[in-house]
Parts: structure tokens; C-alpha cells; sequence
């Protein structure tokens, strides 16, 4: 798998411009891998457990394995984040060696991978030259991780150039109109929320545009949406299969309209985004629905990949008696 060769390659670090350091990764790992962590325990889809050290508050797989931000207080940026109301974490890189601070202090609400674990991107809310009142300007950051260095660090948009040449920014009342944020993630594009809109960044030149039409953006079309469905889901990104989240049990829908119902190892089932264009990651449980309906909460479930058009469902190694309440999925690269 290449979550499990990523973790085995050695790696050297770069440093970034504030001093970050970035593994670098010959074979980046792809979000489309199984993991998920439980706690302080990153699970990988081959039933090895990894012990971050941490508990986990958000977590993506790229570079050569997984970087998270950590819910401990003690590795919470405090100084930043409570007293002059500037969110930052710690950013922490994991692989099979151990687990490293990279010395970014991030927001961590921000933190993405692209879907080929190449490119990460966060919003840098501590590092910016700061305004009168010694609060920095928002940066947008871009790595690329089989470099180990920063690829884009940019203010554009985050209030702090003018043409005015009084302008003084008053940066806390700008981003709590409009906070910096990164919305998604692809192989080619990150886009980036700022205070004058949407921004579209090319992760390999670090070219940036103006998004025109936040309503072209690729998340927001196609997406299945049936009115008598209550949850509907996300297509693949080809466009040819979407996921029908219904409960208490999911089902395919393709472009033409036709229903496939998985073929899943139980009475109830789940499925919850793509991890390719063809597979599916969800979970299955052995407790019939509910009275009303509905997949029973208190049931422990077994992870579990479902493919199209075949509709064949796996269960993965390992990952069976789970609490699902108690999980957390990488952060997808795109809502």
C-alpha cells in the first residue's frame, strides 16, 4: 500500500520560511488510503497501529505520513490562541520513526492535503508582520512535501495591502467578518477564503486568481441530491457515481440514474466519502435498524470499502468492534 511505503522511506528534513522543518517524501502518501485514528492511535488499513503520542484533533495523510495538530493542552499554542483570540496549534509530522514537532504554528481549523498527499496547506495566523496593535496579518502557506519546502506564503487578500497610503488595517474586525480559511484542496489548486474573497492557488507555480463564480467552485457541482433523501452525498470526481447516504443503509447512484445497492456484510451500513473513483469507505454493523428506522448508535462497527459498479463490499483488516463515535477520519482535501 502506499500509505505503508511512504512510512517506510527514509526521509531529510528542509526547513520552511519560519523556520518550519519538512520531511521530504519520494512517495507521498495519498489520502485514498483506509486510517483513522482512535484517540492518540493512528490505525492504517492493514491493522498496524501507530501511538502519536497525542490526542488527536485534526489529521491529514501526506508527505511521507500523517501531520496532525493535537488537542492536549500542552501542545496548544496558548500564548497565541487565548490571549489575543489568534487560533494556533502546534503542527506535529508522524511515520514509523516517531513523531517530530515541524515548528509551524498553524491554524488549525485550516489544515489540508492535496488527494495525492504532495502539497499541504494551512493558514499561518502567528508568523505575519503584525498592525498597530501587534496582531499579525493571516498568511496562506502552501508546502510541497517532496521538496520539503514552502511553495506559497501569501497575504494577498488577507487586509493587509491597500492603496490608500493612510490604510490601517484593523485586522481583528476583518477576520471576524471574514475569516481566513482554506476551503479545498486538489492535485493542482488550493483555494483560499481571504477577507476580498475566494482564492484560487496554483500549487506548482504559486500562482493565484480570483475565483469569479464561488458557485463553479468543484465541490459544489456535481453533487446527488435527491429531495427524498435527508443526507444526500458526494460524486467521485470523474462525476460518474455519487453516494446516496441513506439510513440505515447507503447505495450508489450513477450519472444516469441507475440505484446499486452494495452488497454489504450486514443488515446495516453507512458510507461516507470516496477514497478513489471507484471505492467507497464506510462502515457496517451486525444490529438490525432500529424501530424508526435507523442504524443503531451503540452498535460497534467494522470499516469497511464498498466498490462501483461491481458493488462488492470488503471489510478492512482489523477494523472490526469499533466505536464510531470515538473515531476521527483524515480531514477530507475538499468538503
Amino acid at each position: 500500500m502506499a500509505l505503508l511505503v511512504g512510512l517506510l522511506l527514509g526521509s531529510c528534513a528542509s526547513e520552511g520560511g519560519t523556520g518550519a522543518s519538512w520531511p521530504t517524501a519520494v512517495n507521498p502518501v495519498e489520502q485514498a488510503e483506509p486510517m483513522w485514528v482512535t484517540g492518540s492511535v493512528l490505525h492504517l488499513g492493514d491493522g498496524t497501529r501507530l501511538d502519536l503520542g497525542h490526542q488527536v484533533l485534526r489529521f491529514v495523510a501526506a508527505g511521507g505520513g500523517v501531520y496532525f495538530v493535537s488537542s492536549d493542552e500542552e501542545a496548544r499554542d496558548l500564548a497565541a490562541s487565548e490571549s489575543d483570540g489568534i487560533p494556533a496549534a502546534y503542527l506535529f509530522f508522524a511515520d514509523r520513526d516517531g513523531v517530530q514537532d515541524t515548528g509551524a504554528r498553524i491554524d488549525w481549523r485550516s489544515l489540508h492535503a492535496s488527494p495525492d498527499g504532495r502539497y499541504l496547506a494551512y493558514i499561518d495566523r502567528v508568523s505575519g508582520p503584525t498592525e498597530q496593535y501587534d496582531y499579525p496579518v493571516a498568511e496562506a502557506v502552501i508546502i510541497d512535501l517532496e521538496r520539503g519546502h514552502e511553495v506559497v506564503r501569501s497575504r494577498q487578500g488577507m487586509g493587509w495591502e491597500s492603496d490608500d497610503p493612510d490604510h490601517v488595517p484593523d485586522l481583528p474586525w476583518l477576520y471576524e467578518e471574514s475569516p481566513p480559511g482554506v476551503l479545498g484542496v486538489s492535485n493542482e489548486f488550493a483555494w483560499v477564503a481571504t477577507t476580498e474573497g475566494v482564492l484560487a492557488v496554483d500549487l506548482a507555480s504559486g500562482g493565484t486568481a480570483w475565483v469569479a463564480d464561488e458557485e463553479a467552485l468543484p465541490w459544489t457541482a456535481p453533487r446527488y441530491d435527491d429531495p427524498s433523501i435527508r443526507y444526500p452525498g458526494p460524486w467521485n470526481t470523474e462525476g460518474t457515481w455519487a453516494i446516496a447516504t441513506t439510513h440505515p443503509r447507503s447505495h450508489f447512484v450513477s450519472a444516469d440514474g441507475d440505484v446499486l445497492v452494495p452488497e454489504a456484510p450486514g443488515p446495516s451500513w453507512g458510507l461516507s466519502r470516496w477514497l478513489d473513483e471507484t471505492t467507497a469507505f464506510g462502515a457496517v454493523v451486525d444490529e438490525a435498524p432500529t424501530e424508526a428506522g435507523w442504524a443503531d448508535t451503540d452498535a460497534l462497527a467494522t470499516w469497511i470499502t464498498c466498490t462501483v459498479p461491481d458493488g462488492v463490499c470488503r471489510p478492512i483488516p482489523g477494523a472490526e468492534g469499533i466505536d464510531r463515535l470515538e473515531v476521527l477520519l483524515p480531514h477530507p482535501s475538499q468538503p
